[in-house]
C-alpha cells in the first residue's frame, strides 16, 4: 500500500518504506484498531520526514482515505486496501485494444473500452464475488437503517 500512495512520487522514498518494519508487516494485520493505525502512520510520517519532507507530507494529507477501508469488517479490509481488481480489469482493456491495435476514430476505442467494462460487470455480478454474501451480510447488519417512511414524517407523494 505503501508503494501505490507514494507510486508517483520519488522512487527512493518508495524504497525507504519497503525496508521499513511498519511495512513489511502486511497492514491490516500489524495495525488491528483505527487507533493504531494512526498512531502506526505518524511513526511512518516521522521516519519519512527528515529525508523526504514532501512525501512525508503527502502521507499525512492522505492520512483519512489510507484509512478508510478500516470503517469495514476486518475480514474485508485486505480487498479493499488491494488494487488487484482494477489492475485486472486494466490488463483485460489493454488485451482486447490490442488486438485491434488501430482505430478509426476515439469513439470507436470508447466504444469497445464500454463493451468490455460492460462484459467485466455482468461477469461480477453473475458469476464472482469478490466479497463473501454473508461478509456484505454482517457489512449490511453493522448500518444503520432508517425508520420507515412514515415514522420520519415525510409526506407521502400523492
Amino acid at each position: 500500500m505503501a508503494t501505490r500512495l507514494l507510486g508517483g512520487t520519488n522512487s527512493d522514498a518508495g524504497l525507504h518504506l519497503k525496508k521499513t518494519d511498519q511495512w513489511s508487516k502486511g497492514w491490516g494485520e500489524a495495525q488491528p484498531t483505527l487507533e493504531e493505525a494512526r498512531r502506526e502512520l505518524r511513526n511512518v510520517v516521522d521516519a519519512l520526514e527528515p529525508k523526504f519532507p514532501d512525501v512525508a507530507k503527502l502521507v499525512e494529507e492522505a492520512e483519512d482515505e489510507v484509512l478508510t477501508y478500516m470503517a469495514f469488517p476486518p475480514e474485508h479490509w485486505r480487498k479493499l486496501y488491494s488494487t488487484n481488481m482494477l489492475e485486472r480489469l486494466m490488463r483485460t482493456i489493454k488485451a482486447r485494444t490490442r488486438v485491434v491495435s488501430i482505430f478509426p476514430d476515439e469513439r470507436s476505442l470508447e466504444r469497445l473500452v464500454g463493451a468490455v467494462l460492460i462484459e467485466e460487470n455482468e461477469e461480477w455480478m453473475e458469476a464472482r464475488r469478490y466479497i463473501s454474501e454473508a461478509s456484505m451480510a454482517k457489512l449490511n447488519a453493522a448500518r444503520p437503517q432508517l425508520p420507515p417512511r412514515g415514522e420520519l414524517g415525510l409526506e407521502e407523494a400523492a
